[in-house]
């Protein structure tokens, strides 16, 4: 993914800044990784590589969001946003529509998550944690883009998302 490369380009400068924090692109990159490599643990050799997987990813932290989100490009999968501020009926339609086979979350959404889809894996929040990243690490970022379950074409989609339908019921766009 094209994204994920330009931004593992710009290491040392900022990828996300809030009122509270500043994530560089290098501290991006590393937690993406560990995403990546929980994904890819957790699918295991039962896939082929070139089936679609589809990653629902509920998190209100931003930069939780932004490593689940570029994680599961890394690992070659379709991310799902799904909002937290979902009601369980709209997310639970979102998780079966979507045949989201995972869901990342934050902690806070572990317990809720659990009884809406049987697949959780927290996303870890950036306080409590300690990534480290080094030249190598990135470079490996680089090298590891599309070495995941498939290989991207352009054709592929990189996420689905879903509006409120005029319906009542979430509608599906694919973004390629």
């Amino acid at each position: 993914m094209e994204v994920v490369r330009q931004s593992l380009r710009h290491a040392r400068r900022p990828a996300i800044v809030t009122d509270s924090q500043v994530v560089l692109h290098s501290e991006l990159a590393t937690q993406a990784l560990h995403v990546r490599h929980a994904l890819l643990e957790q699918w295991g050799q039962r896939a082929s590589d070139s089936a679609q997987v589809n990653v629902a990813i509920t998190t209100s932290a931003v930069n939780s969001f932004a490593s689940a989100l570029f994680g599961s490009w890394m690992a070659g999968a379709v991310a799902v946003p799904v909002s937290p501020s979902h009601p369980d009926r709209a997310m639970e339609h979102i998780l079966r529509d979507s045949r989201s086979e995972i869901v990342l979350c934050d902690e806070a959404s572990v317990g809720r998550m659990r009884a809406l889809h049987p697949r959780v894996l927290p996303v870890p929040p950036r306080s409590g944690f300690r990534f480290l990243s080094t030249p190598r690490l990135l470079e490996g970022a680089v090298d590891a883009i599309g070495r995941g379950k498939r290989r991207w074409r352009d054709e592929d989609p990189a996420l689905i998302l879903y509006t409120s339908g005029t319906t009542g019921r979430c509608v599906a766009s694919c973004v390629l």
